[in-house]
């Protein structure tokens, strides 16, 4: 895939009276799709490992290669994606809501790998934006990064169609049904009924409340970290003490936990045993790891803000946050 030629970045600090506004959005335009390494991004791919185990055949390269090619040409404002420069199946999106929703404004990661029998079967795709697999942002995201959504096989609905359907219909699907939703609560079916009551008034307020914090101040805040090279250096030292992941226990069973009950809270993480195929729990300080789910009542908080993905994006977020100033000082 031939990439666009790109534009000098857009300083818009220096742009007078806040730059031409017709100006930057061109620019968000222009920098829609582009190749970066997510291999390595500090924020781990959710799909690495899969992809690591296979290599993309050529005829999904060839199919990849097309549909990439086509949304270079031009994406619509709030959708962006990055293709790894060495695995064109791995991608990474950022998605914007739009207006007149409770996550207005709202910047959402999805992690996205492409199988090796695409376009028979549809793509993977998962949320990063979740704060540590703390925060349902929908009836259709789940809190571990599950989206519900019938192209992607995952909801009742209209299927995926090997012909017609593309990755491009999949990442606006996201941005205008699940968070275009002005009422988010009658994604869900059993809550269809409480549209326009004060039970979906006040689910929309919460949700006003996450998106602010994790949606738009987790990346201003990574923004502001990864552009000082100080803060960035004390970063990889505090990297240095993460325990990895050691493995499986040696002793004790493995229990029944499935992957819509794995999600746990700092410094716990989850993993699914590659033999087993069970999953097990370990402790990013002390590097221990158990089969038995950890009970915890209380989020634990480490500090600072879950690790947003900019890399690749930090261009799009200052452009996006600059031109929606007025609505976030509002």
């Amino acid at each position: 895939v031939k990439t666009k030629k790109a534009a000098e970045p857009v300083d818009v600090s220096q742009e007078e009276g806040g730059g031409d506004r017709k100006a930057l959005a061109k620019r968000m335009e222009d920098i829609g799709v582009n190749m970066v390494d997510l291999m390595s991004s500090p924020v781990k791919h959710i799909f690495k490992d899969e992809a690591m185990r296979s290599n993309p055949l050529p005829k999904v390269i060839r199919r990849l290669t097309q549909e990439i090619g086509s949304m270079m040409t031009g994406l619509p404002y709030g959708v962006f994606l990055r293709v790894d420069n060495t695995r064109m199946d791995l991608m990474r999106a950022c998605i914007m809501a739009p207006g007149d929703a409770p996550y207005e404004n709202g910047v959402f990661f999805f992690d996205i790998w492409i199988p090796a029998n695409y376009p028979q079967s549809p793509p993977k795709c998962k949320m990063i934006t979740t704060n540590r697999g703390s925060v349902r942002f929908n009836p259709n995201l789940y809190s571990n990064g599950k989206v519900c959504l019938s192209l992607l096989g995952t909801w009742s609905g209209p299927g995926w169609d090997p012909t017609y359907s593309n990755i491009l219909q999949v990442l606006l699907s996201i941005q205008s049904m699940i968070l275009g939703a002005p009422e988010p609560i009658v994604n869900e079916p059993g809550w269809v009924r409480d549209k326009g009551k004060p039970r979906s008034k006040a689910y929309n307020t919460w949700l006003v409340t996450k998106t602010i914090q994790h949606a738009m101040y987790d990346h201003l805040y990574w923004i502001k970290i990864c552009s000082d090279p100080e803060a960035m250096k004390q970063e990889k030292e505090e990297l240095k003490n993460v325990k990895t992941d050691p493995g499986p226990p040696k002793e004790g069973k493995h229990t029944n936990v499935n992957g819509y009950k794995n999600t746990v809270n700092h410094p716990w993480k989850c993993q699914r045993d590659s033999k087993t195929m069970k999953w097990y729990f370990w402790n990013t300080e002390t590097g221990e790891s158990t089969w038995k789910k950890p009970k915890i009542t209380r989020m634990r908080k480490n500090g600072k803000p879950a690790r947003s993905p900019v890399e690749g994006f930090a261009e799009v977020l200052r452009l996006h946050f600059w031109l929606k100033k007025d609505y976030l000082l509002k």
